[in-house]
């Protein structure tokens, strides 16, 4: 390399996934967080599911970094409050079983209620390799879960913060109580 060469480093691409399972959420919402992943080469793929065997097909073969969960979440499941409504166990268990996350892996609930200690417990008890999930207790808007992620990936990507922290700050953007729960 000649002297005062600038060496470049080809930074490794991550993987997202956000699954909608939900027709509340549209392209911009997606697009949106797409936009601020791709800022820290985040490649965020989407994949809309309607039924349980394409929630796990999705999964599948994948080795994820970020992996949203997009729908509305009550306490007993990710729902559509129409067809697709999987148990909390069931939503564990596929993503156990596909073994979609890498060791420091980021599971946000783009849902309502998605960041209950009730549904954290579930997940994580269910699923050893979930090790970080982010969500919100309150009641959102798909707005409101957009900003609240971008501010926390800024948090964890940019500024180097953990979880917990990045969440602390989500919280005083969106007004809302964010929750993180980790295996630590």
């Amino acid at each position: 390399m000649p002297t005062g060469a600038i060496e470049s480093v080809e930074e490794e691409i991550r993987n997202g996934l956000f699954i909608i399972v939900s027709q509340d959420i549209n392209a911009r919402h997606w697009s949106g967080v797409g936009s601020v992943l791709s800022s820290f080469k985040v490649r965020l793929n989407k994949a809309e599911t309607t039924n349980y065997t394409e929630f796990n097909a999705v999964l599948s073969g994948k080795q994820l970094s970020y992996l949203l969960l997009c729908g509305h979440g009550i306490p007993c499941c990710l729902t559509d409050h129409q067809l697709f409504n999987v148990p909390w166990e069931d939503v564990s268990l596929a993503i156990c079983n596909s073994e979609c996350l890498l060791n420091d892996s980021l599971v946000f609930l783009f849902c309502c209620q998605g960041g209950s200690q009730r549904v954290a417990d579930i997940l994580m008890d269910n699923c050893p390799q979930i090790n970080c999930i982010i969500g919100t207790v309150d009641d959102a808007r798909p707005i409101d879960l957009v900003l609240a992620f971008s501010v926390i990936a800024y948090g964890i990507e940019q500024r180097g913060l953990l979880p917990a922290q990045a969440v602390s700050m989500a919280d005083i953007v969106t007004g809302l109580n964010f929750l993180c729960h980790t295996r630590d």
